[in-house]
């Protein structure tokens, strides 16, 4: 993890994406995601493995930047069973945008 993280680090993003997809390793594949500013993918990634929380921390994170983490994470948490408080804040978010208050 040391070596991706490293600004010195010279590697092909996606030959180690592929690496770390094969072998598993969730950190890596994470990280190299936000590296590309791939946010989707991590969205769909937490999806994938039902990570509730997960998926709240990325929009948290990254919703400023791209709004439609917010709008597909609705969606997730309006399917999924046993989530309401996960989607009440999804509801939060998504309304103290509309008002104008990013603060929540």
């Amino acid at each position: 993890m040391e070596m991706l993280r490293s600004m010195q680090s010279r590697y092909d993003l996606d030959q180690a994406l592929v690496l770390c997809q094969m072998n598993g390793f969730k950190a890596g594949i994470l990280h190299l995601y936000e590296k590309a500013k791939l946010y989707h993918q991590i969205l769909a990634y937490h999806i994938d493995q039902g990570d509730y929380d997960g998926v709240i921390k990325l929009c948290e994170k990254f919703g400023a930047y791209d709004p439609n983490l917010w709008i597909q994470a609705l969606g997730f948490f309006a399917r999924a069973e046993g989530a309401s408080q996960h989607l009440a804040t999804v509801l939060q978010h998504i309304l103290s945008f509309g008002s104008g208050r990013h603060d929540l």
